[in-house]
């Protein structure tokens, strides 16, 4: 019998990580299942980020190191897309230069796909930072009745790290390079949304992902004003889609209370005309009436309160009266 050994493509995007992307790349050696190559898209490093490429691709020449041209837009998005389009593999899958993966994490995810239907592989994840400290893992249910209902209103977890897809599957896909934030969100939601996938929950930790305020989630939380509007225009567009749809209450009060952390970005670094622009395009995208600009007032209001008290039942009273 003939054995099963399609070739994997591991897509890392980095700049500036030339002390963290060592490990990575050891963690991408150490797989037990030996077919795969890693294409990584330098995205204009000015540390040692080339020399350190450069050991590692005579090291091993499954390992390919592509510097983003200067035609294409900065950032990790942009890298993404030009390394899926650079790839060779059957699956693909993408992983920040400073996250690992199980020696077996390849090959646990490939024998699923023995099965031809399947389209993705999603496995459970583990919290890590430099002093070692690992949080809970994140467990994600293979009982989803609605894939998609259940990814943007938060109730299983599907990111990057997580990921071994079929290529074909995304093939008419790529990361929004406009993004600063979100771009994962944005990217799932937008293939969940266009096609009936066939997806396989793994329910084990195969994936260490490092928790540091250099990521993007630490650029939000710092206030960077474009991460926030990221944020927020993919939460728009969710909450959009889920509007077209009579009833899913439940579904709707989780994806609007997943956009209001960005709202509350805003007012905590007072961003207050932001606040305005942000409540009047989504009053568009969604169509409401005209009453919604008192809705607004008072939700700015209420939110406010609540970043003053900690006290949110008016402000989920408030919220549930609007009828997306």
């Amino acid at each position: 019998m003939q054995q099963f050994k399609p070739l994997v493509s591991i897509i890392i995007p980095t700049f500036n990580r030339v002390h963290l992307i060592g490990e990575s790349l050891d963690s991408i050696l150490a797989q037990t299942y030996e077919y795969w190559e890693c294409i990584v898209v330098d995205d204009g490093s000015n540390d040692y980020t080339q020399e350190l490429l450069s050991f590692y691709c005579e090291v091993d020449s499954r390992i390919k190191y592509i510097g983003r041209p200067k035609s294409l837009p900065a950032g990790a998005n942009a890298c993404r897309n030009l390394g899926l389009e650079n790839s060779n593999g059957v699956f693909v899958k993408c992983l920040d230069s400073d996250d690992l993966l199980t020696k077996n994490y390849l090959e646990k995810k490939v024998k699923v796909f023995k099965d031809p239907s399947v389209d993705l592989v999603v496995c459970n994840y583990l919290l890590f930072r430099d002093n070692g400290f690992k949080s809970r893992p994140f467990n994600n249910s293979s009982n989803s009745k609605d894939l998609l209902s259940d990814y943007v209103s938060g109730q299983i977890n599907i990111n990057a790290q997580s990921c071994l897809w079929r290529k074909k599957a995304i093939k008419d896909h790529q990361f929004d390079p406009n993004l600063k934030r979100a771009q994962e969100l944005d990217f799932h939601f937008r293939i969940l949304r266009d096609k009936e996938l066939e997806v396989i929950f793994l329910p084990e930790n195969l994936v260490f992902i490092r928790d540091h305020r250099e990521s993007i989630s630490g650029e939000f939380s710092r206030g960077n004003l474009e991460a926030i509007r990221s944020d927020l225009l993919v939460r728009a567009k969710i909450l959009e889609y889920l509007s077209g749809f009579q009833g899913r209450t439940v579904e709707k009060e989780r994806a609007f209370n997943l956009y209001l952390p960005g709202i509350m970005q805003l007012i905590h670094f007072k961003y207050f005309k932001e606040i305005y622009t942000q409540f009047n395009s989504l009053g568009k995208r969604l169509e409401l009436s005209t009453s919604f600009n008192l809705w607004k007032i008072k939700l700015v209001f209420l939110l406010i309160l609540f970043k003053l008290t900690g006290r949110s039942y008016r402000l989920r009273k408030h919220i549930s009266s609007l009828k997306i």
